[in-house]
């Protein structure tokens, strides 16, 4: 039996001398059929025993059951560790497993807890463990790794809070409402002892039947919203700001109902990233806010490999992928938490998984009877602002609805999971307009990432070229100090090139710094003149393009360009399906263009050739961009290549017009369209659906993102697409959208509609968008002075305008030595030195007219009509007024 060449094996117990036999399914000869029919005549008729184990039907066995007669069946037989030996327990936990990346043995995972492994480990972890070995993979952590992303070039970044100016709160608050509440975790009774500490002992308790005029009114965190909403409603004129107070006693601004920066610290404490790595007191949630590119993402990757060092289980989950599987259900669903462990289950493992192990012990660590376990989680969830409508979604119903609903499901969800799971820390990354309704929901206050300083810019670039080179065959080597050099050079002279004021805060954001690098590597590091995002874009693109053909045999610049139209076409396709739903999806013309390349290449050789390029990522079949504005680029060069197909309008006006997350896919159509205006392209023919849908619209929400992005191009190109009295009424519906309750006379509004209709084409875009901001120039001569100084409207996530009519006198309530006060959140406005720190500002200047006149805020400074002069301060500054 021993010598035999078949699928069978065989040992002696040590016990006794019994034999084993061993078999399982494979490939059988003849052989196997003679030693099996040897076998059993040799043991028929004897009391000779034998044990055979199987895992199910084969040649082997079949012939001894019909050789041998009175065999004993047990079908079924689950062992599992608590079965074996205590020597067998302890070879099995000397065997070694790949954990996250790390080679090391079992006993180090089960921290050599024999009751946790017992919970564990059953037969067929047992058989895992013993044929692969090594090759026993647990949580593979290289998918979570943020593209690009290198421990050795990492740049460590910085965090700050709004933190309240205690100054400035207690001197406004008999003219303001406070509603004050405490963090989740924070008691009662600290929030009191704080206000204390700061001076305040009147305390008002939150009664809805009543009506506030000013003061503290203190709320409880799971209310807090709402009565600040009913704060808001019956406040009148009086501004109303709602703080939390942490356990750390900070006490830090959510919301205001009118913007009221003073409120807030110009200088506040820098929270370094591994501030989050340590344990902090009963903070267990932490939301990450900043714009898109600024590093939230690498951040993640960062926190995830320090928390491997520390044997963490840490589990990444991109909310962008959650949707399908929370379709069917309401929010309250997931206060079970089964459920919400259900859901990290189905994201992370919707296909079949690698491991048998990995799942048990998975569903082992979150149970929430398991609180002592020394094998701690962290959860990291990326994109809360990214999460997509679900698969079943009504192709005509309201997306943002749709997604509105799935982000309650996400708060309930991260709620539960905080209160009953085994879970030491939740991170959540999310925009800065999804801020205040994360705060508000799971009732935390959110840590800003601060954008890049000079000096980080320039760190990050050179690293980034260095990694760069350093990856070449052969390597090229340039010190570091040289790499540095150059890209100071680069960012000051990007800085004088660019024309539009805001565009020179474009290296602040990592991501662009990033690409900039990439487009300059190989150059001398010059700008032959201005680049346009847009362009850079382009640029960028075409060269990770080229990166792929210099790895490739030699083809022509025919071939060439003919493929890097077809990756252009995947990438496209890519970008869309990521973004919309597959209802919208199926209408579209060239959706098959994936397809095509997979026949012809195989999934597997496409998604290698794909991933070779940079800007698509795959794990397990998924396939994601390296960024999301990859996405939004290559969705504007779609719209931008076929418009003139009807389908592809209705996904311009009713998807990307309107909808908020498609704001850089606005802006890079806007420098598209600015090209096609100088040249002779022709204008298409508009579709009689999306006709309707703009000529329906009650309050133009289609213009209304672009009009407030400055994106005039993309405006004029809309109002060019309808007829001149249908542009008449669209026009009419912007001014009454932005007069509504403004005005108290309607010719006032007829006047300023008249005179924008006068207007040429290319002059209306320019001045729609200084009305979305209040200035109504056009109509200065014929509407009353008290309304030219009316608030912008209000955008989509951001509180109302502060008219600044409650402003206090400097001499009252203004600290002599801040006349100056910037948003401690926003760096992207701050002046700099050249080491990078924060230069202190001239006195605010203020500009009296009729409006303030009457507050005896100073004296009246007469302002000519024309041409209209605008003074800065940092209420109007974030206006957009110029």
């Amino acid at each position: 039996l021993l010598a035999a060449k078949v699928p069978v094996d065989s040992f002696l117990t040590a016990a006794s001398i019994l034999p084993v036999i061993t078999c399982s399914s494979g490939k059988y000869d003849e052989n196997t059929k003679i030693l099996a029919r040897d076998l059993g005549n040799h043991i028929e008729g004897t009391k000779k025993k034998i044990i055979i184990v199987s895992n199910g039907e084969n040649l082997f066995l079949n012939t001894l059951k019909e050789t041998v007669t009175g065999i004993i069946f047990s079908n079924n037989c689950n062992h599992s560790f608590r079965d074996l030996t205590p020597t067998s327990q302890k070879k099995i936990l000397d065997y070694e497993i790949t954990f996250q990346g790390k080679q090391l043995k079992l006993s180090s995972l089960f921290k050599n807890d024999i009751e946790f492994a017992c919970g564990v480990l059953d037969e067929t972890c047992l058989w895992e463990i013993i044929n692969k070995k090594k090759e026993c993979v647990i949580n593979n952590t290289e998918a979570f790794v943020s593209p690009g992303y290198d421990e050795r070039y990492y740049i460590e970044r910085n965090f700050c809070q709004n933190i309240v100016d205690r100054a400035v709160f207690k001197k406004r608050i008999e003219k303001d409402i406070f509603l004050v509440t405490g963090s989740f975790g924070v008691e009662n009774e600290l929030v009191v002892n704080v206000l204390r500490e700061n001076g305040i002992k009147e305390l008002q308790e939150w009664d809805p039947s009543k009506g506030y005029s000013s003061g503290v009114v203190r709320g409880l965190p799971d209310t807090s919203h709402g009565i600040y909403e009913q704060l808001c409603a019956g406040s009148g004129d009086t501004n109303v700001h709602l703080i939390m107070i942490k356990i750390d006693h900070d006490l830090v601004h959510i919301d205001s109902k009118q913007p009221f920066k003073r409120l807030i610290k110009t200088e506040t404490k820098i929270i370094p990233e591994n501030y989050f790595i340590k344990k902090v007191d009963s903070e267990k949630v932490f939301i990450f806010v900043s714009d898109s590119g600024v590093g939230k993402s690498t951040i993640l990757t960062s926190i995830c490999e320090k928390r491997k060092e520390q044997m963490f289980w840490v589990l990444k989950i991109d909310l962008n992928k959650i949707s399908k599987h929370i379709s069917p259900q309401i929010p309250e669903d997931y206060t079970s938490i089964n459920t919400c462990v259900g859901l990290i289950e189905k994201t992370l493992y919707s296909t079949n998984p690698d491991s048998s192990l990995e799942i048990k012990l998975f569903r082992h660590i979150l149970s929430p009877s398991q609180k002592s376990l020394n094998l701690k989680t962290v959860l990291l969830l990326d994109g809360f602002n990214e999460i997509q409508p679900s698969q079943d979604f009504p192709y005509e119903s309201n997306i943002d609805e749709d997604v509105k609903r799935i982000q309650s499901v996400v708060h309930v969800w991260i709620n539960t999971l905080r209160n009953h799971c085994n879970i030491e820390q939740i991170v959540i990354t999310a925009q800065v307009q999804e801020k205040i309704d994360l705060e508000n929901n799971l009732q935390v206050s959110a840590y800003f990432l601060k954008h890049l300083d000079r000096q980080e810019q320039k760190e990050l670039m050179a690293r980034y070229w260095a990694k760069e080179y350093n990856s070449r065959s052969p390597p090229l080597e340039i010190k570091l100090s040289v790499l540095r050099c150059d890209a100071e050079n680069v960012i000051e002279e990007w800085e004088k090139i660019m024309t539009d004021e805001k565009d020179k805060s474009f290296t602040n954001v990592s991501l662009n710094v990033i690409i900039l690098a990439d487009v300059l590597i190989d150059t001398d590091r010059r700008f032959s003149d201005t680049i346009e995002l847009k362009n850079l874009y382009s640029k960028f693109v075409s060269n990770k393009i080229v990166l792929y053909f210099k790895g490739q045999s030699e083809c022509s610049e025919v071939i060439k360009a003919m493929t890097e139209c077809s990756f252009r076409k995947i990438h496209q396709e890519c970008s869309l399906k990521k973004m919309f739903s597959p209802m919208l999806i199926e209408k579209l013309p060239g959706m098959n263009e994936l397809e095509l390349y997979e026949r012809h290449l195989g999934l597997e050789v496409m998604s290698s050739t794909l991933a070779k390029i940079g800007l698509l990522t795959f794990n397990k079949g998924n396939m994601s961009f390296s960024h999301e504005s990859f996405a939004q680029y290559f969705i504007s060069e779609y719209i931008a290549y076929n418009m003139k197909l009807h389908p592809v309008q209705n996904l311009f006006i009713k998807y990307v017009l309107p909808q908020k997350n498609m704001k850089l896919c606005r802006k890079f159509l806007d420098t598209i369209y600015k090209n096609k205006f100088t040249g002779e392209d022709k204008l298409i023919n508009l579709s009689t659906d999306c006709r309707n849908s703009l000529n329906n619209s009650k309050n133009c929400i289609h213009l209304l993102p672009s009009l407030r992005e400055n994106n005039l191009f993309v405006v004029r190109m809309v109002l060019e697409l309808l007829n001149e009295e249908e542009r008449y009424k669209y026009v009419d519906k912007i001014v009454q959208e932005t007069l509504k309750k403004k005005l108290n006379e309607n010719h006032n509004g007829d006047i300023l509609l008249s005179n924008l209709m006068s207007l040429s084409l290319e002059e209306l875009p320019s001045e729609l968008v200084k009305i979305i901001k209040g200035d109504y120039n056009l109509a200065e001569s014929s509407i009353n002075p008290s309304v030219l100084q009316v608030s912008p409207v209000k955008n989509d996530y951001t509180a109302d305008a502060w008219d600044r009519s409650d402003e206090p006198s400097y001499e009252e309530d203004s600290p002599e030595e801040d006349d100056y006060t910037i948003d401690a959140c926003d760096i992207s406005d701050e002046p700099f030195h050249e080491e990078g720190s924060p230069v202190s500002m001239p006195p605010r200047i203020e500009v009296m007219n009729e409006e303030n006149k009457d507050n005896g805020e100073g004296s009246l400074v007469s302002m000519p009509p024309t041409p209209r002069i605008e003074v800065m301060n940092e209420e109007n500054k974030d206006n957009g007024e110029e």
